[in-house]
């Protein structure tokens, strides 16, 4: 399901916080997606950061990974 919705999707905003590189997880979905990924704001670690406590203020860029 989730796989269909990022192939359909105009535009896929990556927000998977410090924990993201998990058992190699971001660079699966990186392969999967080969597109333009937005993010919101980046981790110390350059990873998309996770909205959560973030300002609302905050617009998408492109992520170069």
């Amino acid at each position: 399901a989730y796989l269909s919705m990022m192939t359909e999707a105009t535009t896929v905003v990556a927000a998977w916080g410090a924990h993201g590189r998990l058992y190699g997880r971001d660079q699966a979905v990186l392969k999967l997606l080969q597109r333009p990924i937005y993010v919101l704001e980046l981790t110390t670690q350059g990873l998309p950061a996770h909205p959560l406590y973030k300002k609302s203020s905050l617009t998408k860029k492109v992520w170069v990974a």
